[in-house]
């Protein structure tokens, strides 16, 4: 979606499938996790920039994703 009105987050991919539990209790339970970001990953395509990224890309993004994923995690 282009527009910021209909733009998904992580929580509108999850309530779809409603009645979602709690935010905060998703990540204690992996599979929940699995399931959800590989409901991102497939709607979003974004898988295909980490398996074959267009001409000139690469992945990671970012020379120190891993330090960026766990700064964010940290949070």
């Amino acid at each position: 979606m282009n527009d910021s009105a209909g733009a998904r987050t992580l929580a509108s991919y999850f309530d779809a499938f409603g009645p979602a539990p709690e935010w905060d209790d998703i990540v204690n339970w992996p599979p929940d996790v699995f399931a959800l970001t590989s409901l991102v990953l497939d709607h979003t395509e974004s898988y295909r920039f980490v398996v074959a990224p267009p001409v000139g890309w690469h992945w990671p993004p970012l020379r120190d994703w891993c330090e960026e994923v766990r700064d964010a995690a940290a949070v």
